[in-house]
């Protein structure tokens, strides 16, 4: 059990880890809104909390969504700025000083969560 919850986690962080290091690259390579990639964040969150909810607890599953939000908010705005994603009317070092990214991605992988886990 624990193997398994360690790979579906392991999974998680890379996928999250590709979509912003790609998303970067391609919004910036072809002019486009970087947030445009934020649907695929969202879906690894629900696929992560479906297939955790099969392993270990809902509450486990949600604990566990919520970290990689909280991943996505502070690891993924790091690859984003340093990338220099193409995201309109964002300071990248204004959000870095406000704590509230990671609360608020911590707080969507949440919801998003509790949706693949009650669907």
């Amino acid at each position: 059990m624990i193997q398994q919850i360690l790979f579906i986690m392991a999974m998680a962080l890379l996928s999250i880890t590709l979509i912003d290091t790609l998303g970067s690259i391609i919004s910036r390579k072809f002019n486009f809104n970087y947030s445009f990639f934020s649907i695929f964040s969202l879906a690894t969150y629900v696929l992560t909390g479906f297939y955790l909810s099969f392993v270990t607890s809902s509450l486990w599953a949600l604990l566990l969504c919520g970290v990689i939000g909280l991943y996505d908010g502070t690891v993924g705005l790091k690859i984003s700025s340093k990338l220099k994603a193409n995201v309109e009317n964002v300071n990248f070092d204004k959000m870095k000083t406000n704590n509230l990214s990671p609360i608020a991605s911590f707080t969507i992988g949440l919801v998003f969560v509790a949706i693949g886990l009650f669907f």
